[in-house]
């Protein structure tokens, strides 16, 4: 497979006094009423960052690990380490109760890419995942309720398809059993395959 895979640790490592030590939302896991750091949106998207770049390893795909400066700087930086086409993993978790999981693609790709890339991924997870609803494909813009999701790959440029994935979320009970190596590993199967099956 020719394809580079970019992880981009998000949440982590924000050039500014003030967002430095953001680390995204916050699900009680444990449901102790208690804010801990193993309940952070960064805690478990490092763990799975590295558990991507694993995926990627043992398939002999290029992956490069990104996780400072801003979102778009980072996105720019990947984009001069190779002129051939690379996918863009920005990782996220949700919040606010909701109980699906999210592919964002930049409104702007071609159905070949975003749109398709983020099915697979939708496809994928909804097996390995059945703790969620569903998993949703979502065109990302800057003008709706996707915008957030849109900034984190807006930037992405030429033969590089951007992915926001945001596959859970962290204050949903039920998603809880996610939240753990198992569920992680089961996340990687579901991302690595739709990668597989993309670059065929």
């Amino acid at each position: 497979m020719s394809l580079y895979v970019f992880v981009d640790y998000q949440h982590a490592g924000k050039p500014s006094r003030r967002k430095v030590r953001d680390r995204g939302a916050w699900g009680d896991l444990n449901g102790d009423g208690e804010r801990e750091y193993l309940e952070l949106e960064a805690y478990w998207t490092g763990l799975l960052a590295l558990k991507l770049m694993q995926g990627c390893y043992v398939r002999n795909i290029p992956s490069i690990l990104l996780s400072d400066g801003w979102y778009g700087n980072r996105a720019r930086r990947a984009a001069t380490y190779t002129k051939d086409r690379s996918l863009y993993f920005a990782l996220h978790f949700n919040a606010g109760g909701g109980g699906y999981g999210s592919c964002f693609f930049d409104y702007r790709s071609g159905p070949r890419n975003g749109p398709r890339l983020a099915d697979l991924i939708a496809q994928n997870l909804t097996v390995h995942l059945p703790e969620l609803d569903k998993c949703k494909a979502i065109k990302a813009t800057p003008s709706d309720w996707t915008k957030n999701a849109y900034s984190t790959i807006k930037a992405c440029p030429g033969k590089m398809i951007g992915i926001c994935l945001e596959p859970a979320f962290i204050d949903n009970p039920a998603h809880a059993p996610i939240f753990s190596d198992e569920g992680l590993d089961r996340i990687t199967v579901g991302v690595m395959s739709a990668i597989e099956q993309f670059g065929d």
